[in-house]
């Protein structure tokens, strides 16, 4: 069972095994008692990693499994297409598939001249 805690209007801490748990007897015009509730809640939440051009942390939320929050790249679909949608696209040079195919030469060319010192 899990058990969250948070702090009440009166500055004590409160222990509840589910936010149903309140007293539920209401004051009229008082905030409902799961605002505070959810509001920890809210709070308690990562905030995201990106640097603002302040070079302050950006205090939103994260996006829920990542470290940055909608606005940083944190919202699926973000980030510039790949390859040739891409606006910077030139010549394909510095593609991954390119940048890949470069180091497997280079690691054969290695491989070549260590059999080739061998002999």
């Amino acid at each position: 069972m899990l058990i969250s805690t948070f702090m009440s209007g009166e500055g004590e801490t409160i222990f509840l095994a589910n936010p149903t748990d309140l007293p539920l007897p209401r004051v009229p015009g008082a905030p409902h008692p799961l605002t505070d509730f959810r509001l920890f809640h809210m709070r308690a939440a990562p905030r995201c990693l990106a640097k603002t051009r302040r070079g302050t942390e950006c205090q939103s939320p994260a996006i829920k499994g990542r470290k940055r929050c909608r606005v940083h790249g944190g919202a699926r679909g973000s980030g510039a297409p790949k390859g040739e949608r891409n606006g910077a696209y030139r010549t394909g040079e510095w593609t991954g598939e390119a940048v890949e195919l470069r180091h497997s030469v280079g690691v054969l060319i290695k491989a070549v001249r260590a059999v080739l010192d061998d002999i």
